[in-house]
């Protein structure tokens, strides 16, 4: 198995190859779901991705998912 390595450390052509699609799908697969996705915070390892909707009130979902095994879990930040 292929070791993971943070995404900064990726170059473009193979988070294009490996990562987008993917990205792209679960990004879709959310707003299907009802959760609009404002930015994605790939500050994580390359297989961990937070999909994160901003609310006007300040607020935050993050939706910390795992590409691989396809788990997530969803958090509520409140501002202040």
């Amino acid at each position: 198995m292929q070791e993971s390595k943070p995404i900064w450390e990726l170059t473009e052509s193979e988070f294009t190859e490996r990562l987008l699609p993917a990205v792209l799908a679960i990004k879709q697969e959310l707003f299907e779901k009802g959760l609009p996705v404002s930015y994605i915070d790939t500050t994580c390892c390359e297989s961990e991705f937070h999909f994160v909707n901003e609310y006007a009130d300040g607020s935050k979902h993050l939706i910390h998912f795992n590409i691989y095994t396809r788990k997530e879990s969803v958090v509520r930040v409140l501002n202040g």
